[in-house]
């Protein structure tokens, strides 16, 4: 039985996309994480992708933010998209491939504004959380 994508490792989603060489270069470089340290913005994007990981912060840090935090961290990113538009694009890189209605709506926050941060992070949980409960690190749209 596979598992869900929250009770997969980080390695567990190598595996599971190592064939494709663009899709695990724009994911092994989220895992990194941001080059600043800031509140909520590793916890936030990197954190979920990461899943389960003994060697540092994962989806639980993530878990533990509540919606006021996650509005905070977008609200960093938004105005400061200078310092962070290059972490951004990683992490939109790998939802666009792992599960596109993340990476449109990242777009839409942080490079079209188009959606208000604080919809944006609400939307945002929503989708995560749908794909931490997929049993694919990929899902296809319908």
């Amino acid at each position: 039985m596979s598992k869900k994508n929250i009770d997969k490792t980080w390695k567990d989603i190598i595996q599971e996309i190592e064939k494709d060489p663009n899709i695990l270069w724009h994911y092994i470089t989220t895992l990194r994480g941001p080059d600043v340290d800031l509140p909520y913005v590793e916890e936030i994007f990197t954190c979920p992708l990461r899943c389960r990981c003994e060697q540092g912060l994962d989806v639980k840090e993530y878990l533990a933010l509540s919606e006021e935090e996650i509005i905070k961290g977008f609200f960093t990113i938004l105005n400061d998209k200078r310092k962070f538009g290059h972490y951004i694009y990683h992490i939109q890189a790998i939802w666009n491939e792992f599960y596109t209605p993340i990476a449109r709506l990242l777009e839409e926050v942080f490079f079209r504004e188009l959606v208000s941060h604080i919809t944006g992070a609400i939307q945002y949980m929503k989708l995560v959380n749908e794909w931490l409960e997929n049993k694919n690190a990929i899902i296809e749209e319908k």
